[in-house]
């Protein structure tokens, strides 16, 4: 086992970060509409209604999404990627992957429920 592996530090240190905003989020999300803080896109701005849901929904998914990150982040431990320069590479594609089906759900909760 390596805990240096970087595959296994960004990952767990990003799934960390994913659970601590989602878990923040839920505690303490923003009461109104604004374009500082919370999960802002279009959907998620239109109305009040929108704006309590996304930001419901939005914290649950991050912090789902943040435990399968670290989930995700064992493989590195376990030293399966022998090549050290593809790690980070390939931790980066994978967060980039799993940020963006998080939208990706987000946004389609958002536009099932209120039809938009």
């Amino acid at each position: 086992m390596s805990f240096e592996n970087p595959f296994f530090i960004i990952l767990i240190f990003t799934g960390v970060i994913f659970v601590l905003g989602g878990f923040i989020m839920s505690k303490y999300s923003p009461k109104s509409v604004n374009a500082t803080y919370g999960y802002r896109t279009s959907k998620s701005m239109k109305n009040q209604e929108t704006w309590d849901f996304s930001q419901k929904y939005s914290s649950k998914k991050m912090m789902n999404y943040g435990l399968i990150l670290m989930m995700f982040s064992l493989i590195g431990l376990f030293d399966i990627l022998s090549i050290s320069k593809t790690h980070v590479f390939l931790a980066i594609v994978i967060i980039l992957i799993f940020s963006g089906l998080m939208i990706v759900e987000v946004e389609l909760a958002i536009k099932k429920k209120f039809n938009l």
